[in-house]
């Protein structure tokens, strides 16, 4: 062990032995602390170990109270002051603050002046020290200015800074709770406790009108201003993490116990509307079951508060609110019952899509009734100002720390490449967005300079004078200015004309043979295409480039088939033949795999039937089938294609096509018949029949034909089960139909 080793354990051990004297002993609590003050500020802040131990000492006095006496722990508050502001007030351009925030340093100093803020404030009522009071709001105005973000530590983004630094986050909750509490007077009753000597409950009413400073400042309009603050950040549209939530709810329940003339109706309006479902997710949070967690543990603080509020007769004095409360305690009560049967580790979003309508349209309406409060919204994840590093890439990276694409290597990429990247980037990205981009680049690059100016203050001009320069360059010569003006001679010289350009002569007409033989290959081409595996994309609206003229949000690899079928219903609608050879083409194609590609049928089809019915809007024909004679053919074949291979397994994929098919008649419906007659897959025809009954009313004269004539079938074939089976949906829906037969 060294001898600044030993140096520092002899420290620690008189620090711990002077504690357990003034505990033991009361009558030398204030000598102790103010040796230990005197200790705190004699050493760097960066001395943890003997920090830490002043702190404890500290904590254990006025945090866990072991000092009993009030009179002891308020005549001895005010020597605080000055050592906590040395190790939290850092300057911001400090650069060890930044590297290493002492967190639990930090976290402790507000723990403690949560809890002594009070008796300091009672002592400037008795001891009035405008210095010292100077030296507490200013310390007071900057913790609570730190609050929602993640200080200490440096910051990410809004979203990502609520499930930060949640023990130092929640600590500066608990001092804006004791500030308001100290700020803000009580009831007239209690007041006149107050005056009475009362010191439980310590407050703005104790202080006297001719105080030196403190009645003429401005500390009711702070105590007020951060009850706002409070209620502003509990009614942002964002999903706040339990840890913080069930922070501010407790403080808030103290309030509304000590001050309810501030805080009762705003509290009160904020439990009864609080709904978890409907606040936004956090951006960049890809953790779904901590985001469930978060939801269902914000509602049990909520019904637990409700609870509260009826079980101890808070609100027993207006029954039409304690009747509010109690639906909302029921509403709680069953949502929470309803969770229970369902497991939390189940990656479906059963609980988000519950009552889906009614929670879209309270989202629409707080949004708009929250339109002109709108928060700037977050675009990166990493929006601090500071960078982590004195290199460009802390500089540049809007990242989250730790990505992989930070130790992508550009220069591997080639300059044109890189160019075209560029230069691709810039055309597709808002302005708004790259202008926020490059204002935290240049905040973190003036940051740096400014912090490293010191650094560079003491270099020599000879050290300036020893960097090499490029001769070969240089862009302020004459040289190089001559050449421009020769270049831009021999330019003038070449004597452009532009009505003199040559043109390309039109391209020679192609038979049948050949454009059969181009569209063949443009057939394949899409199909192979269509193939591959596409890397899955964002959701980002993609308007404004090619893809948003075929109507396109979201490319995917069944696009190419979809741009085919747009093509022979929009583009080749003049040439029948043309148009022929590539339904066939397409037809082909899901053939060979109809069961997966059944989404992409289903859009084609959707697409020749609405193209058909644009082209007869005014109609020549007699009936809806002759309208539609292209759409029902290739959904025949489809059909034809489809039901062999079906087996009771495929009920949803074969009741989607039926309920998603723009139109059916009775011959598409009397394909079903082949399954109904089959005993193995009887029950999957007689389910798709009764689909048709319940949902698609047109065809509900067809589907009982259908199942009168396998009725009649069966009774000819002495087959007692699809006699059964159809006389069971017979009797249920035409029932006069069995009579007449």
């Amino acid at each position: 062990m060294t001898s600044t080793e030993e140096q520092l354990k002899a420290q620690t051990h008189q620090l711990e032995e002077a504690a357990k004297l003034a505990f033991d002993n009361n009558e030398y609590f204030d000598q102790v602390l103010n040796t230990i003050v005197d200790i705190s500020l004699s050493q760097p802040i960066s001395n943890f170990t003997i920090q830490s131990k002043c702190l404890d000492f500290i904590y254990k006095a006025y945090y866990l109270k072991k000092i009993k006496s009030f009179d002891l722990r308020c005549k001895s508050s005010t020597k605080l002051i000055d050592m906590i502001a040395r190790l939290i007030l850092v300057g911001e351009n400090d650069e060890a603050h930044h590297k290493l925030p002492k967190y639990r340093i930090t976290e402790r100093c507000i723990e403690i002046l949560s809890v002594s803020y009070d008796l300091m404030f009672y002592k400037m009522i008795n001891e009035p020290d405008k210095e010292q009071w100077s030296k507490l709001a200013r310390l007071r105005d900057f913790i609570v200015s730190k609050w929602p973000s993640s200080y200490p530590l440096l910051p990410y983004n809004r979203d990502t800074d609520w499930s930060r630094s949640s023990s130092c986050k929640n600590a500066i909750v608990k001092f804006m709770g004791k500030v308001i509490q100290t700020h803000l007077p009580p009831p007239s009753s209690r007041e006149k406790n107050n005056n009475n000597n009362n010191i439980d409950d310590i407050s703005i009413a104790m202080v006297n009108k001719d105080h030196a400073f403190l009645y003429n400042s401005n500390i009711g309009t702070l105590g007020q201003a951060l009850v706002d603050k409070l209620f502003a950040a509990l009614n942002e549209e964002i999903l706040i993490p339990t840890a913080a939530f069930s922070a501010m709810l407790s403080v808030l329940m103290t309030l509304f116990k000590t001050r309810p003339n501030i805080v009762s109706s705003k509290f009160l309006n904020f439990v009864l509307g609080y709904e978890a479902q409907l606040k936004r997710t956090p951006k960049f949070e890809k953790d779904k079951l901590k985001i469930k967690m978060n939801r269902r543990f914000n509602d049990r603080l909520d019904k637990i508060i409700i609870s509260l509020l009826l079980n101890r007769g808070f609100i027993n004095k207006d029954p039409s609110l304690k009747s509010r409360f109690e639906n909302k305690l029921r509403y709680l009560v069953d949502k929470t019952s309803e969770q229970k049967k369902r497991n939390i580790l189940e990656d479906s979003d059963e609980d988000e899509d519950e009552d889906g309508a009614e929670i879209q349209r309270l989202k629409k309406r707080r949004k708009l009734d929250n339109m002109e409060v709108a928060e700037e919204p977050v675009d990166f994840f990493n929006e601090s100002k500071f960078p982590r590093a004195h290199d460009y890439r802390s500089i540049y990276s809007l990242l989250k720390p730790g990505d992989a694409l930070e130790d992508f290597n550009m220069s591997s990429i080639s300059p044109d490449m890189l160019s075209n990247m560029v230069i691709t980037a810039l055309s597709k990205v808002e302005t708004r967005r790259l202008v926020k981009a490059l204002s935290l680049v240049s905040d973190r690059y003036i940051e740096v300079v400014t912090r490293d100016d010191y650094e560079n203050a003491d270099e020599g001009e000879g050290e300036r004078e020893a960097i090499p320069t490029d001769v070969a360059y240089d862009p302020t010569s004459a040289n190089v200015k001559q050449e421009i003006g020769v270049k831009n001679e021999e330019d003038e010289e070449d004597g452009f004309n532009e009505e003199e350009a040559f043109s390309l002569p039109l391209p020679k007409a192609l038979d049948i043979n050949q454009k059969k033989q181009q569209m063949k290959a443009i057939i394949n081409n899409f199909i192979k295409l269509a193939s591959l595996d596409v890397k899955e994309q964002s959701d980002e609206s993609s308007t404004g480039n090619d893809l948003g003229k075929v109507a396109i949000s979201k490319w995917k690899s069944d696009s190419w088939i979809k741009i085919l079928s747009r093509l022979v219903t929009r583009g080749t609608i003049a040439n029948e033949e043309m148009s022929r050879y590539i339904r066939e083409g397409i037809f082909n194609h899901f053939q060979t795999d109809i069961k997966d590609r059944l989404v992409s049928v289903i859009e084609w089809l959707n697409e020749e039937y609405y193209s058909e019915t644009v082209k007869n809007e005014e109609p020549t024909v007699a009936t809806a089938d002759e309208a539609h004679n292209i759409y029902l053919e290739y959904t025949g074949k489809v059909l034809d294609a489809l039901i062999p291979f079906l087996d009771t397994a495929d009920r949803k994929i074969f009741i989607r096509l039926l309920s998603e098919l723009p139109y059916l008649n009775k011959d598409l419906i009397s394909r079903i018949k082949s399954i109904c007659t089959d005993p193995v897959r009887s029950k999957l025809g007689f389910q798709s029949l009764l689909y048709l009954i319940m949902f698609r009313p047109p065809v509900f004269d067809d589907c009982i034909s259908i199942l009168k004539e396998l009725y009649a079938e069966a009774n000819e074939k002495n087959n007692e089960p699809l006699k059964a089976a159809s006389l069971k949906l017979l009797s249920k829906y035409a029932p006069k139909e069995i009579s007449e037969s």
